[in-house]
């Protein structure tokens, strides 16, 4: 083969052609691909070579910049300097020992403690709320060297909150009881957060209503319909859900979906939902499904998904009465391995909804079979991919994966995706020790699990506290914690990619 003359029939190729080759080329290949030769060098002057790529990559996994950015806009340096961040990061935390490559301080709240409530994803900022008498909601980020601190909203309590991403915006929405009410009333506010031409963020209150909070519990967000989950009893009337998950007597639960914008109500009733639960969550899926987990007092969970149609998107409200099945239930006790001799004792679950399918976290310890004297705590989670239509194949332990950590989670977070969480371990080790862990889909799904050592600027120790909170941004490749040293509270962002 004569390799001169086929790199010169390359070379002869017309642009487009060159321009679909490099589409099925990875991030890095596409850069070593226009260093080949001064005409594929040339291919990099092509902005639709780069908005291209920008679109490809998205589809796979959220690339370096905030949300809704129209590619087509950007400049090829910044698109350029967008997919280098992407695929240096990726390649981090896919790396067996991912680097941390440094921290920054988030801006000082005069010593108040606070709560992490969102991430803007790709602009370096966090919603905070103050945990105090007076609290209210800020943002605080780093915009370039320009340190950001906004108030947006004064309350004497939030609630509840949930937040989703549209159309380049975080849209937040709130349940608050508003600065001098004194929990007489409490009030729905809806935030849209943007970032402006000067790339900070400006936020606007898009929706505000007054709101009964005896009512409901676990709100969701999705485009513009706002939900949440209402308990009745038997004869109709609401119900506290604590009050709910408590009794021996039959209710029903049901989905209340309203869209703000064209002032639309839909209830959604869920089928076999029954009295003695433990907890009940919303979230929603990427098509905009609210899927419902119900915790059992027994350890398992019941999955249910409301079929997007059900939802009052647009300017009208589907016909007639829903009622939603039960996808699937989920029972770890089925798949718990215990080490030789030992029993397994199960103190706390949590089941999440991602992108990806269900998560569970299963804390317990396990005990000698004879002397029941403790042996090791541990942490193990679960992982049930769901399909396009987000069905869960969950009764086959073959399409459930699982991994055990040898400590005890205290919080955990999840990226954008899915693909990513973060785990807390119930006690802040010397060695300043989280562990990011990492889900793969597929036909024989599996999870990672990578312990990572913080930086030395953080406290080697948290003796008058611990972290609060925590969240992540895998645009950024940032873990943002919330910690307090007793002599004050901190928030500072981790860095997972390279200056």
């Amino acid at each position: 083969m004569n390799n001169s003359s086929d790199n010169s029939k390359l070379v002869d190729c017309p642009v487009d052609v060159l321009l679909e080759i490099t589409s099925h080329l990875k991030i890095q290949d596409v850069f070593s691909f226009l260093t080949v030769c001064s005409s594929f060098r040339r291919l990099g002057d092509e902005q639709s070579l780069w908005s291209k790529l920008l679109e490809r990559t998205e589809t796979r996994r959220p690339v370096a910049c905030p949300p809704g950015t129209d590619f087509s806009k950007l400049n090829i340096e910044e698109s350029r300097r967008i997919l280098r961040h992407t695929e240096r990061l990726e390649k981090n935390w896919d790396s067996i020992l991912p680097m941390v490559y440094g921290s920054a301080s988030l801006p000082h709240i005069d010593n108040l403690p606070l709560d992490i409530v969102a991430v803007f994803p790709g602009a370096s900022a966090v919603v905070i709320s103050t945990v105090t008498s007076d609290s209210e909601l800020l943002i605080l980020g780093s915009f370039g060297s320009k340190p950001v601190v906004r108030p947006f909203c004064e309350m004497d309590l939030l609630v509840h909150h949930t937040t989703t991403i549209v159309g380049g915006r975080l849209c937040l929405a709130c349940v608050i009881q508003p600065l001098g009410s004194q929990g007489a009333k409490t009030e729905l506010h809806i935030y849209h957060v943007a970032l402006g031409l000067d790339g900070t963020p400006h936020v606007d209150l898009n929706h505000q209503m007054s709101f009964d909070p005896l009512n409901f519990s676990h709100l969701f967000i999705s485009q513009d319909v706002f939900g949440y989950i209402r308990v009745s009893d038997s004869s109709d009337a609401a119900m506290d859900l604590y009050d709910y998950l408590r009794t021996s007597e039959p209710g029903s639960v049901a989905l209340h979906l309203y869209n703000f914008t064209a002032d639309i109500s839909v209830v959604v009733s869920l089928d076999s939902m029954i009295c003695m639960a433990n907890e009940v969550k919303v979230a929603v899926s990427p098509d905009g499904a609210p899927i419902v987990t119900e915790t059992l007092y027994n350890g398992s969970s019941r999955i249910y998904r409301c079929p997007s149609k059900y939802l009052p998107y647009g300017s009208c409200a589907p016909q007639g009465d829903f009622t939603v099945q039960m996808l699937g239930q989920v029972n770890p006790s089925y798949i718990i391995n215990n080490p030789n001799g030992s029993s397994s004792i199960v103190n706390k679950k949590l089941v999440h909804w991602s992108p990806l399918g269900v998560h569970m976290f299963v804390d317990g310890y396990y005990v000698d079979s004879i002397s029941h004297l403790f042996q090791s705590s541990y942490t193990a989670i679960y992982f049930w991919p769901a399909d396009e239509e987000t069905n869960l194949d969950i009764y086959n332990n073959s399409r459930v994966a699982r991994i055990e950590l040898l400590i005890t989670h205290r919080i955990n977070t999840f990226s954008e995706s899915g693909r990513y969480a973060v785990v807390y371990p119930e006690q802040w080790s010397s060695h300043r020790e989280l562990y990011l862990l990492q889900f793969y889909p597929g036909i024989a799904p599996c999870i990672d699990a990578k312990k990572i050592t913080l930086p030395t600027s953080l406290p080697k120790s948290l003796p008058g506290g611990r972290v609060g909170s925590i969240a992540i941004d895998e645009r950024l490749g940032k873990v943002f914690l919330y910690y307090d040293t007793g002599a004050g509270p901190q928030a500072v962002a981790v860095h997972f990619h390279e200056p």
